[in-house]
């Protein structure tokens, strides 16, 4: 199994990693509000075979200065993740796209129909 490791200025902060796992990610994001003003995130997480998510880290903040270090292995046990989402299922998902085709029909539908609303 493959793991990644997250490390905020030479501190570990967690090991990523499942043998479920189809995609495993470490994510360093900044968000500028406005030329002062700008969020710094980190995480670290995956999604399973059965698409479903585990987070390791989730919005960990850091500050200009710091030094993020990803490191790739194999060896090491994971730590627990904080938060594990499970897949939705075939029927709840069908739901969900039937919904969300809906809304897009009903937004654009007096572009194809003759309705006088």
């Amino acid at each position: 199994m493959i793991t990644i490791k997250a490390y905020l200025n030479g501190e570990q902060l967690a090991i990523a990693g499942d043998e479920k796992l189809r995609l495993l990610l470490g994510t360093v994001a900044i968000f500028t509000r406005n030329e002062n003003e700008y969020e710094m995130h980190l995480e670290l997480g995956g999604v399973t075979n059965e698409s479903g998510h585990i987070n390791w880290l989730s919005q960990k903040e850091f500050r200009n200065g710091d030094t993020i270090t990803f490191k790739i292995g194999g060896s090491e046990a994971p730590t627990l993740p904080t938060r594990i989402t499970e897949p939705k299922s075939k029927k709840e998902i069908g739901i969900l796209e039937w919904e969300k085709a809906k809304e897009i029909y009903e937004a654009h539908r007096h572009t194809y129909e003759n309705i006088e609303e």
